[in-house]
C-alpha cells in the first residue's frame, strides 16, 4: 500500500516527547516504591468528578495505576510509528498524506503526553490522599483534564482542515 511507504522521521518535537514520556515513566514508578511503605493498606482508588475519592482498595492498586500510565502512554508512543493505521476521512494526495501524517502523529504525541502527566497526577494525589495530606484531587481537575484531552485533537484538526 502506498501510504505505508510515507515515513516521519523523528524531529525535536518527537525526542523531546519521548523524553518526556520516559521521564514521566519513571516518576509512575519511582513515587510509588518512595512512598509504598509509608502507604496504609486501603488507598482511594476512584474518584468522583469533584475530585473527592468515592472507591477504596489495596494499595496495590498504586502500581497498576503506574502501569496502566506507562501501557498507555507508550502504546500511543509506538502507534505514532505507524501512522498510515490511523483513520483518515479522505482520499488524500501523496503530499497531503505526508502532512496529515505528521498531524495525526503530532495529536497523537500531545495525547500520550497529557494522559502520561495525568496518571501522574493521579498517582501523587493518591500517595497524599492516602497519607491524610490532601481530601481529594481538585475540583477543576476533571474541566482541565477534558480540556488537555480535547486540545490537540482540535487545533490539529483544524490545522488539518485549513490545510486542504
Amino acid at each position: 500500500m502506498e501510504s505505508q511507504r510515507i515515513k516521519i522521521e523523528p524531529d525535536l518535537f518527537d525526542k523531546i516527547v519521548l523524553f518526556i514520556l520516559i521521564l514521566s515513566g519513571l516518576l509512575l514508578f519511582l513515587i510509588p516504591a518512595y512512598y509504598f511503605s509509608l502507604l496504609p493498606e486501603i488507598i482511594p482508588i476512584h474518584y468522583n468528578f469533584k475530585g473527592k475519592p468515592d472507591g477504596y482498595g489495596n494499595k496495590n492498586n498504586i502500581w497498576l495505576l503506574s502501569m496502566i500510565g506507562n501501557v498507555l502512554a507508550f502504546g500511543l508512543y509506538q502507534l505514532t510509528r505507524h501512522p498510515a493505521l490511523f483513520n483518515y476521512p479522505e482520499n488524500i494526495t501523496r503530499k497531503k498524506k505526508q502532512i496529515l501524517f505528521t498531524y495525526s502523529k503530532r495529536t497523537t504525541l500531545c495525547l500520550a503526553v497529557v494522559i502520561s502527566f495525568t496518571i501522574l497526577y493521579l498517582v501523587i494525589m493518591t500517595v497524599q490522599v492516602a497519607l491524610n495530606y490532601e481530601e481529594g484531587l481538585s475540583n477543576y481537575f476533571s474541566p482541565i483534564f477534558l480540556v488537555l484531552l480535547l486540545s490537540p485533537v482540535v487545533y490539529y484538526i483544524r490545522k488539518s482542515l485549513l490545510n486542504k
